[in-house]
């Protein structure tokens, strides 16, 4: 499922047009946020906790699939950050 998504209508709501949505029905930054965080929750359960898979993304471990849309995209995207955030 994805996270928070725009109106399937365009509003005019907020002085500032950059917090508006742009795009209909496409991922808010919100629902980006949220899918990172229950990613961050997948790795401290299945990575930290249980040790099921590696620490850094083998693609022999997972698989990630999902439709062909931009917001399910992104918001797989945004999950595998939780789980495998980029390395310092």
């Amino acid at each position: 499922r994805h996270g928070a998504r725009a109106s399937s209508s365009i509003y005019n709501l907020t002085i500032d047009e950059t917090e508006n949505f742009k795009i209909p029905m496409e991922l808010t930054s919100m629902g980006m946020r949220q899918h990172y965080l229950i990613g961050s929750q997948f790795r401290k359960r299945y990575i930290e906790q249980e040790q099921f898979i590696s620490k850094r993304f083998n693609s022999s471990e997972v698989l990630f699939r999902s439709t062909d849309t931009t917001r399910t995209i992104g918001s797989g995207m945004s999950q595998i950050t939780g789980i495998f955030p980029p390395q310092e």
